[in-house]
């Protein structure tokens, strides 16, 4: 995980508690996907607390089989550049279309995507 190692080398502890924060929020995704807000056409945003990152997801299946498919986890900075919201429906759209019905078990997550944003200069 490209940006936990930006984090520890800032600061020594500093990206294990940035890859905590993240699996913290997957569980909950896992748990609850549906406490986290609609952003558009489908696509849910969970923010990390401490961490200026988001995770976008899609939920799959019916309610009692639902899974989460997450698209992107983005730097805040980065997230409308690099998947402005015109281009995050347009994933969310595709992944729609290509996936197969989701298999069962709630809150499975299916696929993780990480596009870490390059440090400043």
């Amino acid at each position: 995980m490209v940006r936990g190692q930006w984090y520890e080398d800032e600061e020594a502890g500093l990206g294990g508690q940035f890859v905590d924060e993240l699996r913290h929020i997957v569980r909950r995704i896992r748990e609850l996907p549906s406490q986290f807000p609609e952003i558009g056409r489908g696509t849910r945003r969970a923010l990390l607390k401490r961490f200026p990152y988001a995770i976008y997801f899609l939920l799959r299946g019916e309610a009692d089989q639902r899974a989460a498919l997450i698209l992107a986890v983005l730097h805040h900075s980065g997230a409308a550049r690099l998947f402005g919201r015109n281009a995050l429906e347009t994933k969310a759209e595709r992944a729609n279309s290509a996936l197969a019905p989701t298999p069962a078990g709630s809150g499975r997550i299916l696929s993780v995507h990480f596009r870490p944003r390059s440090p400043d200069p």
